[in-house]
């Protein structure tokens, strides 16, 4: 489908989403498709990519997790984040109002998951 990139807030020092603008506003290259991988919990974050993006279009995936679990995976993963962040992001979380697609990650498996997500930029990109 393309030349894809993707930015990673795993893979980003802090400031995290400082970097993410920056490298949107400096470093745009010839991908077809851009993947920010990041929670994106307040509202003016979004507002921003969207506005970065002027008139490309932006889909926005907003995958909800139950806190329990996401404490629990969060505790199995290679690349953990302070159980306190995790709090912090589930307390100031504003979710999307109208998202591309919404998953529950609680009963959808990954390959399920991540095949809706393909389905989805294979519709929006016309092919």
């Amino acid at each position: 489908m393309g030349r894809v990139r993707l930015l990673s807030s795993d893979r980003l020092k802090s400031p995290v989403y400082r970097r993410i603008f920056k490298t949107l506003e400096s470093e745009r290259g010839q991908e077809d498709f851009l993947i920010l991988d990041a929670t994106f919990y307040k509202r003016e974050w979004r507002e921003r990519i969207e506005a970065l993006a002027g008139e490309e279009k932006v889909l926005t995936i907003y995958l909800h997790c139950p806190r329990e679990l996401a404490v629990k995976r969060n505790q199995q993963r290679q690349l953990k984040i302070s159980e306190r962040a995790l709090h912090i992001v589930y307390h100031r979380m504003q979710p999307p109002e109208h998202p591309s697609l919404a998953i529950d990650t609680a009963t959808t498996t990954p390959d399920a998951a991540a095949e809706r997500v393909f389905d989805l930029v294979k519709n929006a990109a016309g092919r």
